[in-house]
């Protein structure tokens, strides 16, 4: 019999500092809708004043319920026993027999001044239109197997479907309805927009709407509290009440201000997850009940299943995936992730939500188990040795293998340099960490004082993470310890905030001499340790330690200052490093993406199947690619990287939820959608290409060339399976970037440590310990560089010649212009021979040979440039204006057909704008244009006159030409010729037989 575990809310704990206010997700915008109502209010008002959709949506703050402080959280993990563990999730991402089941508290509340049987909607206001919203319709929306019914009259899956199905058959998404329940104030109390913060009470709504429904139906909370996820009491044990809610989820009697708002308009509460907390930032009491209220999820009346399984991803501990930021084109995911705008795809909006992305995909099953992914996990060096790799889509619901995570080489970044000698401890930065470092130590018997001191320099969020120095898990006091934590209480001594800021720091860093006391340690074997505990969010550098010893009347009895490789020093989440560490993990995820399941909305989005590429950089967290383009902590790799534009003849380039439209990788050709107009299969992906999308940065992703790549070798027609081969080509090489005698240079496909050390060897008898050095060269020449990074074993090297040339120059730029004529030379030196010569006039390329011989049609003001490049791909470029008077000139000639005369003219020079008047010399009207044809009423031979005029400069010029015609021969004459010819013949026919009948 399988087990089922009950999940509750995640980071639900709490007490959480923040003001309390709410906050509002912006990955459910509804821009169609809004716009709606903007146009059905200003008709209603009578007004002309109409906002936008850009102004209604622009400058509002989002408070992000993930920079909450779960103070709760925290403490029991600093006050819990040592033989409690911090909690540990697995990390395979493979199927288990674990079953899982929320219960979900719903209560519906509406308001004096908008009722929800008199709501004032009607059928056009919404896709969800019904005409009662009654209980049985949420609790049908939210929990029944087998779906709802829709306004149409169509069934569609219900939040208990997609739950079920995305988790693979693996959660029970179960639950009550509560309502209707009334408000004690207007909607606008609790959803006005002051200033730039929305929903100023919504708060408060949330707990009104709890006491009431809990009053008013006899609710038994604790029938909804059965999980501590969290393990607030730090015992270990998670499948336990913790004393609140687990999850509560309110629909109000309005249009969600993300869709227009509704009568309401910016009073409108927006949908969104967040917190109730009261004045000491504590989960809020619930009048009649000993279960606390914390985590919410609010949605609209007429909610489609795509808003609310989108905010419960938020209650699993799913992070929002579209750009935080108003008014943006959209960050490359959109509708290929529920936690992006994929929450809206299918008919009814909403009624179809997507898969979630392959990161949240690991995350829920290593958090939860059961069958929400089987994940391959692959570093680089073990892609050749298992290259070939098969994908079932992802919204299967067997436990095939389904994803593939690449984990990409490991990059080192520079740091800070070590106060004392080359290396250093260092905690390493993050959030929810518990890194030490320890040491076990036998002190000598001393009646005088036994003193721990080290050198120190960190960043450390003050008073919210923090560093304690310890014997035997005992906190001790040091010369720059704070005794009493604000938030966490007595917790005992520890470190926090940044050591540059104290009076006495020193340079270089702002280091810190640390001194703690160990005489009543005296004669034991102590375990010293130092401890570096952060918490849910916001990140500095962390803490540094070096030159760790113990003194005893100035002789060191115990010493580890980081310089040697072995150690007894006990390193957990510490490392020993030099200048230099290892940058944020990337990634990239592979998953296969077919219309079916819970996929099927991605065919109404008019999204193509295939092979998806995700590139995970975890140095962002969070994908507003607004704000630093091409980066996010969870991209797709657009395969496609041909621009997508608002209409066939547009020349604006459509938003990114289009653009990526056609971002799977396949063997069949796209499907045609959104005004794509390229639908060419792309099988391959290359990391050395460029997916960066430079036309709209926002739209792309830039990676990090590593020499991985992948090809589709079979694939379904329907892309329910897909084989694939995986390769790896680690290219180890020195890069440099030149420029004239400057060179940046770095070093790709190496395996390098943050305990590795650096030499450059320039070829000029100059040197860098850098990993990343800029040298500038004092002469010309070729060199040959060599880099080498020696490890504690080994020592890698790599060489590369370069030339150093004196900068690419056109020294001298000569023209010669005779009328129309032009010739021009150029005297080039410096870069690396052979060049390239391209002239150019007006920006059209004319020719690359080394001079240029040209001939102007026209007068006029002209650019001439030049553009040289030599064989190190460097351009330079020169260009000169040109003034020419190319003279007027005329040539004439015509052909006769009988009396039909065809006249052609080939005018050249001035301005090329002409007038024409043909004088046929037979006295009829004169032609006026280029190439007339005439017809003469007689033969003979007339004078014809060409009178050209330029209609700029009023220059006049002419042509004259002497034409000759005839009139055609008459059918009458032919017909006489025929029959004398024929009389001939029978004559000389007759002649012949008498002669042949002679004897």
């Amino acid at each position: 019999m399988k087990k089922i575990i009950w999940l509750g809310l995640f980071l639900c704990s709490l007490n959480l500092n923040a003001a309390n206010t709410s906050a509002h997700d912006p990955g459910i915008i509804n821009k169609q809708r809004i716009e709606y109502w903007l146009n059905k209010r200003a008709d209603t008002q009578q007004t002309t004043n109409k906002p936008t959709v850009e102004s209604y949506l622009a400058n509002t703050e989002r408070l992000n319920p993930s920079q909450l402080k779960p103070v709760s959280t925290m403490k029991a993990r600093l006050t819990a026993k040592q033989a409690n563990k911090q909690l540990q999730y697995a990390s395979t991402a493979s199927p288990s027999n674990a079953l899982n089941e929320v219960k979900v508290l719903a209560i519906l509340i509406d308001f004096p001044d908008l009722k929800h049987d008199d709501n004032q909607l009607v059928d056009d206001d919404t896709d969800m239109y019904y005409e009662n919203y009654t209980k049985e319709h949420y609790q049908q929306l939210l929990f029944n197997e087998g779906g709802f019914i829709s306004p149409n009259n169509e069934t569609l899956s219900s939040v208990y479907d997609y739950y079920y199905d995305a988790s693979g058959a693996s959660l029970t998404f179960s639950g009550q309805v509560y309502g209707w329940v009334r408000a004690d104030s207007n909607a606008k109390t609790y959803g006005e927009r002051v200033g730039n913060t929305r929903d100023i009470n919504a708060p408060a709504l949330i707990k009104e709407a709890v006491e009431k429904a809990t009053a008013q139906f006899d609710i038994d909370l604790t029938q909804y509290d059965l999980t501590d996820l969290d393990d607030i009491d730090g015992d270990g044990i998670i499948n336990e009440p913790n004393g609140i809610i687990d999850h509560v989820m309110v629909f109000h009697s309005s249009i969600g201000e993300e869709s227009g708002g509704g009568y309401l308009g910016v009073d409108a509460i927006w949908s969104h997850r967040y917190y109730v907390f009261d004045e000491n930032s504590e989960p809020v009491s619930i009048a009649g009940s000993s279960v606390k209220l914390s985590g919410y999820m609010i949605n609209p009346i007429d909610a489609s299943i795509g808003v609310v399984a989108h905010e419960f991803g938020h209650d699993l501990g799913l992070a929002d995936e579209y750009d935080l930021q108003s008014n943006t084109v959209g960050e490359p995911v959109s509708s290929w992730s529920i936690m992006s705008t994929g929450s809206w795809a299918g008919g009814p909006r909403g009624s179809q939500p997507v898969m979630f992305s392959a990161q949240a995909l690991e995350y829920l099953q290593n958090r939860y188990q059961g069958n929400w992914v089987n994940q391959l996990n692959l570093t680089m060096e073990e892609v050749n040795s298992q290259p070939q790799q098969s994908l079932v889509y992802t919204s299967s619901l067997s436990q095939q293998q389904s994803q593939i995570k690449v984990t990409l080489a490991q990059q080192l970044e520079k740091f800070k340099t070590p106060v004392e000698g080359d290396f250093q401890f260092y905690s390493g930065t993050g959030n929810n960490l518990t890194h030490t470092l320890s040491q076990t130590v036998t002190l000598p018997e001393a009646a005088t004082p036994l003193t721990l001191s080290f050198l120190a320099y960190y960043s450390i969020e003050r008073d919210y993470d923090l560093v304690q120095v310890k014997v035997n898990q005992t906190p001790l006091a040091g010369n720059y310890t704070i005794e009493t934590n604000p938030y966490y209480g007595d917790i005992g001594p520890y470190i926090t905030g940044d050591s540059f800021l104290h009076a006495d720091a020193q340079q270089p860093n702002g280091f810190l001499m640390h001194e703690f006391d160990l005489t009543q340690y005296a004669g034991q074997t102590i375990t010293l340790s130092i401890e570096y505990i952060t918490d849910t969010n916001t990140q500095y550098y962390g803490f540094v330690a070096d030159d760790l010893k113990i003194t005893h009347n100035n002789t060191v009895i115990w010493k580890n200052n980081a310089e040697q490789s072995e150690s007894t020093l006990a390193l957990n989440g510490f490392s020993r490093v030099s200048s230099y560490i290892y940058a944020k993990p990337a990634h990239y995820y592979l998953q296969l993406r077919a219309h079916r399941g819970v996929d099927a909305g991605l065919q109404a989005e008019q999204y193509s199947p295939g092979v998806l590429l995700w590139y995970s950089n975890s140095a962002f967290d969070n994908n507003n690619t607004t704000d630093h383009p091409g980066g996010g902590f969870n991209l797709v790799v657009d395969a496609d990287q041909k621009p997508i534009y608002r209409g066939t003849s547009s020349t604006t380039l459509a938003d990114t939820p289009i653009q990526v439209r056609d971002t799977a990788f396949s063997l069949y050709q796209q499907s045609a959608g959104l005004g794509d107009q390229d639908l060419a299969a792309i099988s391959e992906f290359n990391d050395h290409f460029d997916y960066s999308f430079t036309q709209q940065a926002e739209s792309g992703v830039v990676l990090t060339p590593q020499g991985f790549n992948f090809e589709i070798v079979s694939q379904h027609p329907e892309s329910e399976t897909a084989e694939l081969l995986l390769s790896y080509d680690a290219l180890q090489q020195i890069t440099t970037t030149v420029n004239e005698a400057t060179v940046s240079f770095n070093v790709a496909g190496l395996e390098l440590t943050p305990t590795d050390t650096f030499l450059w060897d320039f070829g000029d008898g100059q040197s860098s310990t850098e990993l990343r050095p800029t040298h500038t060269y004092a002469d010309y020449g070729t060199y040959s560089v060599t880099f080498s990074a020696a490890g504690e074993t080994t020592t890698q090297t790599q060489t590369k010649q370069i030339t150093i040339t004196k900068p690419l120059e056109i020294e001298n730029l000569t023209y010669q212009l005779n009328g129309a004529t032009l010739s021009a030379q150029a005297i080039v030196t410096g870069g690396e021979a052979p060049y390239n010569m391209s002239w150019l006039i007006d920006g059209e390329p004319v020719s690359q040979t080394e001079n240029l011989d040209y001939q102007f049609s026209y007068s006029g003001d002209y650019t001439l440039a030049l553009i040289v490049t030599d064989t190190q791909g460097i351009s330079v470029s020169q260009q000169h204006a040109l003034s020419v008077d190319a003279p007027l000139q005329l040539s004439t000639c015509h052909t006769a057909n009988n009396l039909t005369v065809q006249f052609n003219s080939s005018p050249l020079g001035g301005s090329g704008n002409y007038t024409y008047s043909w004088d046929y010399g037979d006295s009829s009207p004169l032609g006026t244009t280029q190439n007339p044809s005439h017809n003469y009423q007689g033969a003979g031979s007339y004078t014809v006159k060409l009178v050209l005029t330029d209609s700029q400069t009023n220059e006049v010029i002419s042509s004259e030409l002497t034409v000759s015609v005839q009139e055609a021969q008459s059918e009458s004459s032919s017909s006489g010729g025929a029959i004398g010819y024929l009389i001939a013949l029978l004559v000389i026919s007759g002649f012949y037989r008498r002669t042949s009948n002679k004897v």
